[in-house]
């Protein structure tokens, strides 16, 4: 990962993976978190939307500029999982009440990005009880939002599948299986007069 750091308060991230020589399966997603006080509950984005949309299920979200609050972007699947992705997105914005916040926005392609009350592992670990596992039994109404807003800002993320059951693999199309992934971005103070 490289940082550019520039005196106005720009940032110019620069993220690349290397596989190497092991043998790896399809990556899930690849990709950045940022962890953005509470406050930061508006979300204004150009890319695929209004509602979530995974690189193989797009077609009926368009490209648009789209606002929403960070709790709308939550998807109640009865059992907890990987949601509220936005495709082919341009920049997106998170902002307090003021319209001051944080800004990103993709350099030579678009990106995927999410903005939840959660984290991944929030939505992907088992919740415990009373010292038990209860994977089979976890439903939305177990999670708990964080007092903060997980931004994942993704260069790439695989597609759901299930063209004809739930366990049905994604097309190779949309499987994450290169062997190097590069993507950059910049990252910078938004004040409203500054919107793209």
């Amino acid at each position: 990962m490289d940082y550019e750091v520039y005196g106005d308060g720009i940032i110019h991230v620069k993220s690349q993976l290397k596989r190497g020589g092991a043998r790896w399966g399809a990556l899930p997603k690849f990709g950045l978190t940022m962890i953005l006080p509470q406050r930061y509950k508006l979300v204004h984005w150009m890319g695929r939307g209004p509602f979530e949309n995974y690189p193989d299920r797009n077609r009926a979200a368009f490209v648009g500029i789209h606002h929403r609050f960070v709790q709308d972007m939550v998807v109640p699947y009865i059992r907890p999982q990987e949601q509220g992705n936005r495709t082919d997105v341009h920049w997106v914005v998170l902002a307090d009440s003021t319209g001051t916040g944080v800004l990103v926005q993709g350099i030579e392609r678009p990106f995927q990005f999410s903005a939840l009350p959660f984290s991944d592992e929030d939505l992907q670990s088992p919740v415990r009880t009373l010292g038990q596992r209860n994977d089979l039994n976890r439903h939305y109404s177990d999670l708990v939002p964080r007092p903060a807003v997980y931004l994942d800002i993704d260069a790439v993320q695989m597609g759901l599948g299930g063209d004809d059951s739930w366990w049905t693999r994604p097309h190779p199309q949309y499987r994450l299986l290169e062997k190097s992934y590069t993507y950059e971005f910049y990252l910078m103070p938004y004040f409203p007069q500054r919107f793209p």
